[in-house]
């Protein structure tokens, strides 16, 4: 970003007046009466670079619950539209389907903006939170039995008091959701499908691109078979395919990826010279943990079945990934002789330290001339300077962003909560139960300056009442926005991992698990190449247990393949332990104009992972009838540490 650039974006945000031209046809309702828009403040942090109401907008977009139905119950989809970097820019974007089912978009947005800012150099980026998903969940939250049940959340102990014939919350929360008038059975990929077709001529763009992650390839899969109209377009990224019986083969992508490092072992020289008999090693090594766990230390916990499953497991993600592969036969070879030695180093960080200019030019030192590292040395420290520099840049204009939009913010937001936290002194234990269920509630309603008085007036002592009624009297609509946004943040520790649990229900409950079932489970479990996988799973039947309380909703045709004339771009990771790492292969057979790139080293969201994958599906949108050049992908392949 050039000196020019951050002046006018700082300038711009300090200002509060931003230039709203581009998303003029959005701030007065949108294009389609069919589909009406209301604009509405941004999650923070934005995008370091961005201007709320310029280069970003947030807000709802109305839809119908069954577009079969046009006329029937209604929802409104959260979104955001950031537009694109260029002066010329193409006229069609790329929406993102998020996964989950029941993931979110649009509180991620500067995350977001991040994993596809290359391809907002020619093109808007479009989020969405689906329906039952994210800000979007509002419509099937059950408001009042999660108040309701506010402290038994809160508890971190089962409570040995309790009634055991009490009904169960989530049959509550289904009752009340369903009493509401919504009908959960539309509440599917199908009519998903739907709302992104909806949404793009929503929001004024006749064509546009996907790029759908995990359950949102699912969903891309089927807008390409149920609604494909307007789409260019699409990048499908860890994929689960409608007709994988996902459920029953809950460990299968674990199991691929656990073989996926033995094959290439097997398949380097000198890893399989070293290692010959890895595979049979490694499922005596796991019947010997399960077993004789090695012992913890003072540096590491006890080394045991899961700690191997983990080994695999934890490089499916960015976070946990400590470019471990090439490690993991010599670990598994040294614990087969009863040595923990190298796994120590590993968990210790030693193996894999962080990327320093030392650390970077360390290997190098023997192998070229001094005046080489002379000049490598000092531009590895300036490379660090301007990274560092950079992430506080970022820190800043974030600061500034969310500055620019609370003007009209006091802070007594934040002393009407000290005085309340004051007056629980003064508080029966009834009353704080009370108190406690109806602050709750308060997190499920639009910002209301009566609401807090009436809150206030019910659930404070007298002799506390006049400061606060004072307080709120002079509050700003800043403040009672933040006071909102503090009611949702407190509760949201309670209620957000049930609320999850019902999103992804929602959709798993009603259009998979029918299509599965614990005996097709075990049967697959009965093939597992590496059977020690089975060690982990007591989710399925958790899961199984959830949807015993949902009314089965499966659609015909909906778990049978897709094909399709579109360009699609089917990407997958030998890392994956969540879908498939050879779906990419798998999907791209039906797609006339189909093409599937599998990257070693790599998770689930492939694109998160390099900039080979940021290029390949940057390269694709630009021109998708084009093969791609999947060359960068063999420097990313693992080289195995051996004796």
């Amino acid at each position: 970003m050039s000196p020019e650039q951050i002046l006018t974006i700082v300038t711009t945000l300090l200002s509060a007046q931003p230039d709203n031209a581009a998303f003029q046809t959005l701030m007065t309702g949108g294009p389609d009466a069919r589909y009406p828009v209301t604009i509405e403040a941004c999650p923070r942090p934005l995008p370091a670079a961005d201007i709320e109401g310029q280069t970003v907008i947030c807000g709802r977009i109305g839809m119908p619950e069954n577009h079969d139905n046009p006329e029937g119950n209604r929802l409104d989809l959260a979104f955001a539209v950031l537009k694109a970097r260029s002066l010329a820019p193409a006229p069609d974007p790329v929406v993102y389907l998020h996964g989950g089912p029941g993931g979110r978009a649009v509180p991620d947005i500067a995350f977001n903006a991040g994993l596809f800012d290359n391809l907002r150099e020619r093109r808007d980026l479009v989020l969405f939170d689906q329906r039952a998903s994210g800000i979007s969940a509002r419509t099937v939250t059950c408001a009042n039995t999660l108040a309701d049940n506010i402290v038994e959340l809160g508890r971190t102990t089962p409570d040995a008091d309790a009634d055991p014939d009490a009904p169960d919350p989530l049959k509550l929360c289904l009752d009340e959701i369903e009493s509401s008038g919504i009908v959960l059975s539309d509440y599917n990929t199908t009519q998903n499908a739907h709302d992104v077709r909806a949404l793009m001529t929503g929001l004024g763009y006749p064509q546009y691109n996907a790029y759908g992650i995990s359950y949102g390839t699912k969903l891309g899969l089927e807008l390409l078979r149920a609604d494909p109209a307007g789409l260019r377009a699409i990048v499908l990224d860890s994929i689960s395919p409608p007709d994988a019986r996902a459920y029953d083969t809950n460990s299968v992508s674990a199991d691929l990826a656990i073989g996926a490092v033995v094959d290439q072992c097997a398949a380097d020289t000198a890893c399989a010279a070293a290692f010959p008999d890895f595979e049979q090693t490694l499922n005596t090594v796991a019947a010997k943990l399960a077993e004789t766990p090695f012992p913890a230390t003072n540096t590491r916990p006890e080394i045991d079945v899961m700690t191997l499953i983990n080994l695999f497991e934890d490089r499916n993600s960015l976070a946990t990934n400590k470019q471990q592969t090439s490690y993991i036969p010599a670990i598994v070879d040294e614990w087969s002789k009863g040595t923990t030695q190298i796994y120590d180093l590993y968990v210790a960080g030693k193996l894999t330290p962080a990327q320093t200019p030392d650390t970077i030019i360390a290997p190098f030192i023997d192998k070229v001339r001094n005046e080489e590292l002379i000049m490598g040395y000092p531009l590895l420290n300036k490379a660090e300077e301007l990274r560092r520099f950079n992430v506080a840049l970022d820190i800043l204009l974030q600061e500034v962003s969310t500055l620019s939009v609370t003007a009209d913010y006091t802070q007594l937001e934040s002393e009407l909560d000290k005085a309340m936290t004051a007056a629980l002194a003064d508080m029966d234990v009834n009353t704080m139960i009370a108190m406690a269920k109806a602050y709750g509630r308060l997190a499920f309603v639009a910002p209301d300056k009566a609401a807090i008085e009436a809150f206030v007036a019910a659930y404070m002592p007298e002799q506390h009442l006049g400061p606060m009624q004072a307080m709120i009297a002079a509050m700003t609509a800043g403040d009672v926005t933040a006071f909102f946004a503090a009611a949702r943040r407190d509760t949201g520790k309670y209620f957000d991992k049930p609320a999850n649990t019902m999103d992804l229900a929602i959709y798993a409950c009603q259009e998979d698990i029918p299509y599965n079932s614990l005996e097709g489970y075990q049967a697959a479990a009965a093939r597992y190449r590496f059977p020690f996988l089975t060690t982990d799973d007591a989710a399925i039947q958790e899961l199984y247990d959830t949807c015993a309380n949902f009314t089965p909703a499966p659609r015909e045709g909906f778990h049978e393949r897709v094909s399709s004339d579109l360009p699609v771009l089917a990407l997958a990771g030998l890392n994956d332990t969540q879908t498939n790492n050879d779906a990419a292969d798998y999907v791209a057979e039906t797609m006339a104009n189909g093409q599937a790139v599998t990257f070693p080293e790599t998770g689930h969201g492939v694109i998160q992972f390099s900039q080979c994958a940021k290029d390949i599906a940057a390269a694709f949108i630009e021109d998708p009838m084009s093969p791609v050049n999947s060359s960068c992908t063999a420097a990313l392949k693992a080289s195995f540490a051996t004796p």
